[in-house]
């Protein structure tokens, strides 16, 4: 009996997938070389992480240019994930509109971390003026997909007591739908790489 081969796209998900974990395991050394076969054939997630790579120095020279170019590629292609870095690597860098533009193509994405960033954005009155109805808007949305810093975000708001009864009732359903919060918060820093792949 003859066994039917993966198809192609299950393959190259695979490798990719394989090399990001060894990228957050440390063993960036064994990753990196799938990463860069797959990103030059045009694999957007492997672009994405490429980028990303280049644009903090792991495994490759601090290389801006070169994160760009793959950033944007993968971004270009309408995967939501190389959208938002693109769009935030922009904007860090001073593009604010057009990094703005791509973090809100992944939000309309329903990509979790772009829809938080957009709450944040409209909060501090970055993108326009200050919007608290968009903000909220932004991140109930992000926390409704699982986003662990929009959660924060929502239970800490109504625990105020800003909100009323109802307010705190929704702060602690977050908290408590979601145990391992504490544990996805071990860090403060919402561009957290192991984002990149949830």
């Amino acid at each position: 009996m003859e066994v039917a081969e993966a198809p192609v796209a299950d393959v190259t998900f695979a490798r990719c997938r394989r090399a990001a974990a060894l990228f957050k395991a440390g063993n960036v050394d064994e990753g990196l070389p799938d990463i860069v076969r797959l990103a030059d054939d045009g694999y957007a997630p492997a672009q994405t992480l490429l980028g990303w790579a280049y644009e903090v120095g792991r495994g490759v020279p601090l290389d801006a240019e070169a994160a760009m170019g793959v950033y944007r590629a993968a971004a270009e292609s309408g995967y939501r994930v190389g959208q938002y870095y693109f769009g935030v690597f922009l904007y860090r860098r001073g593009d604010a509109a057009g990094g703005v533009e791509w973090i809100r193509r992944a939000a309309e994405q329903n990509y979790a971390p772009a829809l938080y960033r957009l709450g944040r954005l409209y909060g501090a009155g970055t993108v326009a003026p200050k919007d608290e109805t968009k903000e909220e808007k932004y991140m109930l949305r992000a926390a409704e997909l699982g986003h662990p810093f929009a959660q924060r975000w929502i239970a800490r708001r109504a625990l105020t007591g800003r909100e009323g009864l109802w307010g705190i009732l929704r702060a602690l359903r977050w908290f408590a739908s979601v145990p391992w919060l504490a544990f996805k918060l071990g860090s403060d820093d919402e561009t957290d790489p192991n984002l990149l792949y949830p």
